[in-house]
């Protein structure tokens, strides 16, 4: 993802990436690993986390996004605690983004190539 773009989210939400830096506690070292198509769905999700994760356990770690990344085809994050909620978000954004292409943004559907 362009660096503008992650910068947004980041100042947008800087409470969820507190550990950006650490390796052993998150893997976004190296920024979002997907393009700038799903942009629009990422921000969509983090929208949506952010009365869901406000509802967890406050004894337990805070809530962090750990990674964002595309495989197989498909949207992926990983963050540092979940509940059901939060899980079901997560999925819905994900297929969100099989059905939108991660360049571009427009609809689009997953190619199998195998």
């Amino acid at each position: 993802m362009s660096p503008e773009k992650e910068r947004a989210i980041f100042e947008r939400w800087p409470h969820w990436f507190t550990s950006k830096g650490d390796v052993s506690r998150s893997l976004l070292s190296r920024g979002f690993c997907c393009e700038d198509g799903w942009y629009g769905i990422i921000w969509d999700l983090f929208l949506s986390l952010e009365p869901l994760s406000a509802g967890l356990d406050p004894t337990g770690p805070a809530f962090e996004v750990v990674q964002v990344k595309e495989k197989f085809g498909g949207l992926r994050v990983g963050v540092s605690q979940m509940d059901d909620a939060i899980h079901l978000a997560i999925a819905s954004a994900r297929e969100r983004s099989v059905k939108t292409c991660e360049i571009c943004g427009n609809p689009g559907s997953l190619n199998e190539i195998w």
